[in-house]
């Protein structure tokens, strides 16, 4: 479904009553990087939690000496209890500062300056929204990244082309996402089993199963750093992931298709394409032992049901 919005300039302090405040996940983040990132995204938006996933001792604070203190604070987290775990904590805290809605960010990703008033506005003009994302680039790959629809048991990509449209589509990726605190109340928080990777997936998804939708917004860009290289396969790139993110990959990719909200046509595409990931891996990627290894015992643990972090998967040594 292709939506056409009214042009219209907003700004995120005069768009009605809306105060929408950032949740920054961070683990490990480059000070500098981490820097760039949070000057282009604190102006756009009412206050930024940064939730530190277990960093220990990230000099996070130096940060803060450029910002006011209502509008940048920082939440520590003991260890790594996972991207959903951070992302939840980060909503509670949003909402406790009268938020009403949340903008998830990465650490790696860079927003555009107006990101956040285009997404707000979608937001606001649109009908029952779960959530609403931007159209992003990443240095390493060629074009944008298109949004993605499965339709039938073809992946529809939509890609824009300079006249603001706004696609409906499955899901977006958290960094960059805004979604109503309304919207969190019907749907549910973000699914922490399931650690990393596909969080975002399964929450748009269960968000579709409510009757609630997602949107790509093609005004709102962002930079975006995804996967630790390229891999090029019968002209297609994708990123490439070290061995451990592909065990969350493929261990979530078949808890996913295990759950009842998560249409059946969308659950053939989705094995399909991490068979053809799997391939693609096996033809391309050296040395190829530790990833086949991380594969296999995300889809035996997938297939068994485990979840949580890799450490508390391991059998035997």
């Amino acid at each position: 479904m292709q939506v056409s919005l009214p042009a219209r300039e907003t700004s995120v302090a005069s768009t009605d009553d809306a105060r929408v405040v950032a949740v920054v996940v961070t683990h490990h983040p480059d000070p500098e990087g981490l820097r760039g990132m949070l000057r282009a995204l604190v102006p756009q938006v009412h206050g930024t939690w940064i939730v530190d996933n277990g960093s220990g001792d990230c000099a996070l604070e130096s940060l803060m000496e450029e910002f006011r203190p209502e509008a940048l604070r920082v939440h520590r987290l003991c260890e790594n209890r996972g991207i959903a775990h951070a992302q939840n904590e980060g909503i509670r805290l949003a909402g406790g500062q009268g938020a009403t809605h949340v903008l998830l960010m990465d650490q790696d990703s860079v927003p555009a300056p107006d990101m956040v008033q285009h997404l707000l506005q979608a937001c606001g003009t649109l009908e029952r929204v779960a959530s609403v994302g931007p159209y992003y680039t990443d240095p390493r790959l060629p074009g944008h990244t298109p949004f993605l629809q499965v339709r039938g048991l073809r992946i529809r990509r939509r890609r824009c082309d300079g006249t603001g449209r706004v696609f409906e589509v499955d899901h977006v990726i958290s960094s960059g996402c805004l979604i109503p605190l309304s919207a969190i109340k019907v749907v549910g928080d973000m699914r922490e089993d399931l650690f990393i990777d596909a969080v975002d997936i399964e929450w748009g998804l269960r968000a579709m199963h409510h009757g609630l939708r997602n949107y790509g917004v093609c005004k709102a860009t962002m930079h975006h750093s995804l996967g630790d290289a390229s891999l090029k396969m019968f002209g297609r790139t994708v990123s490439r992931h070290s061995p451990v993110r592909l065990y969350y990959q493929f261990r979530n990719a078949i808890l996913l298709c295990r759950e009842p909200h998560v249409p059946l046509n969308w659950k053939v595409v989705y094995l399909r394409q991490m068979l053809l990931r799997y391939a693609l891996y096996v033809w391309r990627v050296r040395p190829l032992r530790p990833h086949l290894a991380m594969i296999h015992a995300g889809v035996r643990d997938g297939i068994r049901g485990v979840t949580g972090a890799y450490r508390d998967t391991l059998r035997g040594g």
